[in-house]
């Protein structure tokens, strides 16, 4: 759980190695305390800065996922312009979180000229795949451990290409076991942070066993990607896991920068792209939900060597 810490532990130490600046006879501990950011950073993924040019010599494939917050009030009334910042990124394919109730219906009216296919009937879950080529194998995975999680696994035929993908939505930090909400907004006293504590520690188990899952699916020998809102960041027992099986994260490899996709109560970067290593990664970005949503979106294109 200490991993969201650590964003802010870099803050600190970056402001204090600021501050010594001005004194040169705690240059000594400038040195360590620099040391101490670069393998913090290094080891917890927080900010990125990559330089790398695209090899653009194979196919590529670009793939999007998007939280687009289906349970706001203005989410009807944004529907026509979330479709239209979905159709202007022209992915192969994308990955909708919480795309739910009558904003469902609407968007994949919007959506299916362009998007064939879909899990949309198949996994009627609120999350779903939407894709320019064939989708087949579509099932949940996941849900004997929460109610509250979604996992969908379906393969997709891209020419002479078959590709696992992963679209998830895994457990909230603002639900206990027992599925009792608690947000942050509604912490009133010590009480209430003391359980919102224990429904993090409970939700941070749950994302890594589900992740265990994900990775127990997995067929290693086709190209595989696992994308979505994560409810975790870098460094967490979750990523951990996939990053163990082999998975690189997308942001981390050509990322710049911080690259939060959730911003309120606090800025991280819990939507993720991982690829295998039956992928090369050739960019990734981030594209602002400029007030449609409370997640940013992510986009990235990867080969097929």
């Amino acid at each position: 759980m200490w991993q969201l810490c650590v964003p802010w532990i870099l803050a600190i130490l970056i402001g204090i190695i600021i501050f010594l600046l001005f004194f040169i006879r705690f240059r000594w501990l400038l040195f360590g305390l620099l040391i101490l950011v670069v393998l913090l950073n290094w080891k917890y993924e927080v900010v990125v800065v990559n330089c790398f040019a695209e090899n653009k010599s194979e196919q590529t494939f670009k793939v999007m996922t998007w939280n687009i917050d289906g349970s706001s009030p203005e989410i009807l009334d944004n529907t026509s312009k979330i479709s239209e910042k979905i159709l202007k990124e022209n992915a192969d394919v994308v990955f909708i979180a919480e795309d739910y109730y009558e904003c469902c219906d609407s968007l994949d009216s919007l959506l299916k000229a362009t998007y064939p296919y879909s899990t949309h009937i198949v996994c009627n879950d609120s999350h779903y795949f939407y894709s320019k080529y064939p989708l087949s194998k579509s099932k949940w995975i996941g849900r004997e451990i929460d109610s509250i999680s979604s996992i969908i696994q379906c393969t997709m035929m891209m020419d002479d290409h078959t590709i696992n993908l992963f679209g998830c939505h895994l457990s909230s930090n603002n639900y206990s076991s027992n599925n009792q909400s608690l947000r942050p907004n509604q912490i009133s006293n010590i009480f209430d942070f003391w359980k919102y504590i224990k429904n993090v520690e409970a939700a941070s188990d749950l994302r890594k066993l589900e992740a265990r899952l994900i990775v127990d699916s997995l067929h290693m020998e086709n190209p595989t990607i696992i994308l979505g809102d994560m409810n975790d960041v870098s460094g967490s027992p979750a990523l951990r896991t996939f990053e163990n099986a082999g998975f690189k994260n997308t942001w981390w490899q050509r990322g710049c920068g911080y690259g939060a996709t959730i911003h309120s109560p606090i800025s991280y970067r819990i939507d993720h792209i991982l690829y295998n290593n039956r992928m090369r990664l050739h960019s990734i970005r981030k594209i602002k939900a400029n007030g449609l949503s409370d997640h940013d979106a992510l986009i990235a294109v990867l080969g097929i060597p």
